[in-house]
């Protein structure tokens, strides 16, 4: 019997295990794939190991520090501004939240017209509590700086980072403590400088990229007696509330056979049925004959929604009136990124700083462009080394977007778009290596709807006892809220 199990060997799952292991509680980790870090998984490219999926994260929590600290991981701001890209016209993002600038001397404000900018003062000068009752990012702007800074400003960001609407983005899930921090200043441009400050960036990243986080996480946790799975998936569970109450600790050996565990041949509540997984990176699939059941007094599902959802629904109390366990979680269609090893003396002055975001509804199929080797020193040393002092340089593109079809790009299409992006015709020989690294539908930043279901789940989660729920899907998108949540769930679990 364990004490402890964890379905899903992400960023979400490993942290909470790590909080248990601080708290000498030591769990096994059970991933699907073969390898750990769900989406922040890294990679090697033109002999440089870096992110393929996520490569920083937001400073909405100082746990992610701490975190970082104490595993030995050192962090970096990024360098380089970024900007929007509008068929040809760049313009600079503002140094806020959300295109939301902390300064009124922020040069983003230049795309308002003088009538714009004296409308966005006036509304901001109002009082303090004006905005403060905003369920989305939408309704904020527009009531405290007005229609034109949510259009021209705000609504580029978020288009082009969630290919969504920011009418539709819950406030406190994007914006956390920005509602307070409204009430406290009495404006909204001084709330936004009071969360972000003048000089520093809202995100780091651990040098190494993401994936320098994960692998001290999986080695700290093997070190601490933390056991660690892959290649192995739940497929159905049970629970026995007699047995969640029982005070024994009587062991109980894991069995074999393809149908569903019965809880109640243990003292353990909770009867997991696992299989071995084909250990397909998006979409792994149990391999049938394969089937054992393990026991555990305490259940951690950290996988992605639609897979947490049914896996632990069934074992919920009968849903209160008018709460639905099946509600649509919102997702974007399947995603793709392309990464692009270049030789290329031109990209040495970053003629798109950091990266640029490209604004729904352009020409360009790309969804954003990041200058890897520009944003994050530590990888442009890295390819110096590997390539002699060359001019190479790492760009990474994203294509996919909320109901569009889904992308299908190319490395030849990739150096078409990277060339449209900084205005420079990158030929085939310049390529030292590509990649097109292709993911499965993305989770969508939560809406209220979203939002509010999710709470309703949650509570139910919680009359299940040693039961715990956490990801993205229920903490919000980003690791500056995955993990801190996941940390929660590990300090708080019984």
């Amino acid at each position: 019997m364990h004490e402890t199990v964890i379905l899903g060997g992400g960023i979400a799952g490993l942290t909470t295990a790590y909080a248990l292991a601080k708290r000498g509680i030591l769990s096994t980790v059970i991933e699907a794939r073969m390898s750990l870090g769900g989406l922040a998984a890294g990679g090697s490219i033109a002999g440089v190991r870096i992110d393929l999926g996520a490569e920083s994260f937001t400073l909405r929590s100082t746990k992610i520090l701490e975190l970082c600290a104490e595993l030995g991981v050192e962090v970096r701001y990024p360098h380089g501004s970024s900007w929007v890209w509008d068929d040809g016209v760049a313009s600079p993002i503002a140094h806020g939240i959300w295109g939301i600038p902390s300064s009124w001397d922020d040069p983003a404000f230049t795309v308002l017209s003088a009538e714009e900018l004296d409308t966005a003062r006036k509304l901001d000068s109002t009082v303090s509590s004006y905005g403060s009752q905003a369920h989305t990012l939408a309704e904020l702007v527009r009531v405290r700086l007005g229609q034109a800074v949510l259009t021209k400003m705000v609504e580029p960001v978020a288009g082009a980072i969630h290919g969504i609407s920011p009418e539709k983005l819950d406030l406190d899930a994007v914006a956390p403590g920005l509602r307070e921090a409204l009430l406290h200043e009495g404006s909204l441009i001084k709330a936004v400088h009071s969360q972000r400050g003048e000089e520093q960036a809202s995100i780091v990243q651990p040098v190494g990229g993401i994936n320098a986080l994960v692998d001290a996480l999986s080695a700290q946790l093997q070190a601490m007696g933390t056991s660690i799975v892959t290649g192995h998936m739940a497929i159905d569970l049970m629970y026995d509330d007699s047995a969640a109450s029982s005070q024994t600790s009587t062991p109980v050996s894991s069995s074999t056979g393809s149908s569903s565990p019965s809880a109640s041949d243990s003292p353990a509540p909770f009867g997991i049925l696992l299989a071995r997984s084909d250990g397909d990176k998006k979409n792994p699939q149990p391999c049938p004959g394969t089937e054992e059941v393990v026991f555990a007094k305490r259940l951690v599902v950290a996988l992605d929604g639609p897979h947490a959802r049914a896996l632990v629904a069934p074992v919920l109390p009968t849903p209160p009136t008018g709460v639905d366990y099946e509600w649509t979680i919102p997702h974007s269609d399947p995603i793709s990124t392309a990464i692009l090893a270049i030789d290329d003396e031109r990209l040495d002055p970053a003629p798109l700083g950091s990266g640029v975001l490209v604004k729904p509804g352009s020409s360009l199929p790309v969804k954003a462009l990041t200058h890897y080797s520009m944003k994050w020193p530590w990888a442009a040393q890295e390819l110096a080394r590997a390539h002699g002092g060359k001019h190479v340089h790492l760009l990474r593109l994203s294509y996919g977007r909320p109901g569009e079809p889904s992308p299908s790009p190319t490395i030849d299409q990739a150096l078409q778009d990277a060339s449209a992006l900084f205005g420079v015709a990158i030929k085939r020989h310049a390529l030292i290596e590509g990649r097109i690294i292709e993911w499965g539908p993305s989770l969508i930043a939560h809406s209220p709807e979203h939002k509010k279901n999710v709470q309703s789940f949650l509570r139910s989660v919680d009359d299940v006892l040693g039961l715990a729920v956490t990801g993205a899907w229920v903490a919000g998108t980003g690791l500056g809220s995955v993990i801190p949540h996941a940390y929660k769930i590990g300090e708080n679990i019984d």
